[in-house]
């Protein structure tokens, strides 16, 4: 009888065993980047990020995003409805090293919008902006302009404060939770009068004027002490005519590939480039292939593009590596 009950037993745990769903993993794809987050690597060593995008669940469309520092630390955790380049949806959350936020932000279709909220390394509240929504910029921006944030708040160290309701004196403490340490006037939440400040990460001094938010001009001094002149701190590399020349040149130069086509590959191939700092373009590279074909179409095409504007960081002319997706979808 004991032998018995033991064998039923046994056939009791195996039917339970066989009826547990088996869960499936989830796929991710890990990229490695340089502090820019456009520039790709391909080995964990020379990366500074370690960024880790999961696919999402049948019920939802957005991905799963978490970032990671060299020594493996989780620096942010958010959304996105793309793989790679991210295009980041809802609340993002970034983190010190020692683990504590670093901010609170959200983004709609890739872009900041509404309160975001910064801390000093301690938790303390440093900073507290308020990002305009696309809409509210362009109706704002038809009758004059109008920057895209706003000051609400911001504190020292020990928590007093520097800005109420967007007027005050503000202060950036050097590298709390940025490379720029700058300070001055606030006025209705935007800048007024005189700024100055140093950012060092560009090893760079500056001074700037600003009227109702807008910068009308600023001066940079390097660490050779060479001045340069900007009407914006940071250029990124760009296509020489206007974005729409870009995407123009791009519809008229690319070719589906037939093979590609007939085998019904759609998707959109991801190309990181280096522009210099006399416009040329080079190190160009696949970093999200969808088939050899159309990976290598994308490629001839990009090289095609005549030379570049140069990226420009406080007037200075910098070398940058970005990335561009050039898509192919049937009709």
């Amino acid at each position: 009888m004991k032998n018995l009950f033991t064998i039923i037993l046994l056939l009791f745990t195996l039917f339970c065993v066989a009826q547990k769903p088996v869960t499936k993993e989830k796929a991710q794809n890990v990229y490695f980047l340089k502090k820019d987050r456009t520039s790709e690597v391909f080995s964990k060593d020379s990366a500074d990020i370690i960024l880790v995008v999961t696919e999402p669940d049948k019920s939802e469309k957005l991905y799963d995003v978490q970032e990671f520092g060299k020594g493996g630390d989780l620096i942010m955790i958010g959304k996105s409805s793309n793989v790679f380049p991210l295009k980041l949806e809802g609340q993002v959350v970034s983190f010190y090293p020692n683990r504590t936020r670093k901010s609170i932000e959200k983004y709609v279709s890739g872009r900041r919008e509404g309160d975001a909220y910064k801390y000093y390394p301690s938790g303390k509240m440093h900073l507290v902006m308020s990002y305009m929504s696309r809409d509210s910029l362009l109706k704002r921006n038809f009758h004059a302009f109008y920057p895209d944030s706003l000051f609400q708040a911001a504190y020292d160290t020990t928590g007093n404060a520097l800005v109420i309701n967007g007027n005050g004196y503000f202060k950036c403490a050097g590298d709390a939770f940025t490379d720029v340490a700058e300070e001055g006037q606030v006025i209705d939440g935007k800048k007024a009068g005189m700024w100055k400040g140093y950012d060092s990460k560009e090893k760079v001094l500056f001074t700037e004027r600003y009227i109702n938010g807008k910068l009308i001009e600023g001066i940079s001094t390097d660490s050779a002490g060479k001045q340069s002149t900007y009407d914006k701190r940071i250029k990124y590399a760009s296509f020489r005519q206007q974005p729409i020349d870009f995407y123009r040149f791009i519809g008229t130069t690319v070719r589906y590939p037939a093979r590609s086509r007939e085998l019904n590959h759609q998707g959109s191939v991801v190309i990181t480039l280096r522009v210099n700092t006399d416009g040329s373009a080079d190190n160009f590279k696949v970093t999200h292939s969808i088939d050899p074909q159309m990976d290598a179409e994308a490629l001839r095409a990009i090289k095609l593009t005549p030379s570049w504007l140069p990226a420009e960081h406080y007037g200075i002319k910098r070398t940058e590596y970005f990335s561009i997706p050039i898509s192919f979808y049937l009709q």
